[in-house]
């Protein structure tokens, strides 16, 4: 009965081992759900790329845009604080 395994490989690995050595397919007509796990975690990956870049961004315009806000504040405060200086009124602020 040793006759059912015979090595049929020509470099003496036999088709197990070959494809163990491939590592797990991204893709398979056979299994369809390692390709749909894959190509699942691909788009995932590419999501979360895409997000973190758009929530930086966002935190930057945001960040920007408060600070433009807190100078033009200071400004218009320190300009209205001159002028009633001047005016003799000086504002409580």
């Amino acid at each position: 009965m040793h006759s059912e395994n015979v090595d049929c490989s020509v470099s003496g690995v036999t088709d197990m081992d070959s494809k163990a050595k491939q590592g797990p397919p991204t893709s398979d007509a056979n299994n369809p759900e390692l390709g749909a796990e894959a190509l699942t975690r691909l788009v995932r990956e590419a999501l979360v790329e895409v997000f973190e870049a758009r929530v930086k961004k966002m935190s930057e315009t945001l960040q920007s845009g408060c600070l433009d806000w807190i100078l033009v504040a200071s400004l218009c405060l320190s300009s209205s604080f001159l002028s009633a200086t001047t005016e003799g009124f000086v504002p409580l602020l």
